[in-house]
């Protein structure tokens, strides 16, 4: 019972670990083929999905914010340097890199909630066959 479990889930995090990773290099892929766009520059460069400080501390964007900052997910994106000594100028480039990334991770979620709804549909019919 305990090995074959074992390899049945092995099998599936290793599955969910690829689609993830391929969900966001399509979704940097898709991000960059809009990139020069005017719905990206007007619509999506601007969203802001929960704008309640409440809201955003509920939901632990701060917890997540110390672990960007202070364990090995500061390394993902080396474009995204803090120094006391920051003018305007790298302000707005952070700020652009920062919602590059932030726009990749909408669309690879988008990407991914569809892979699941996929598979959940596909299961749904196999069982009611």
């Amino acid at each position: 019972m305990g090995f074959k479990n074992f390899g049945v889930i092995l099998k599936y995090f290793s599955f969910s670990i690829s689609i993830v990773f391929l969900s966001f290099i399509a979704g940097m892929i898709f991000t960059a083929s809009i990139r020069k766009t005017n719905f990206y520059n007007k619509e999506l460069s601007n969203l802001n999905f929960i704008k309640n400080e409440l809201t955003n501390k509920i939901i632990g964007v701060g917890v997540v914010k110390w672990i960007v900052k202070n364990t090995f997910f500061r390394f993902f994106n080396l474009k995204l340097k803090f120094d006391h000594k920051m003018n305007i100028s790298d302000m707005r480039y952070i700020r652009n890199e920062m919602t590059k990334s932030e726009i990749d991770h909408l669309f690879a979620f988008i990407i991914v909630t569809i892979f699941v709804i996929a598979q959940i549909t596909i299961k749904n019919l196999h069982l009611h066959r």
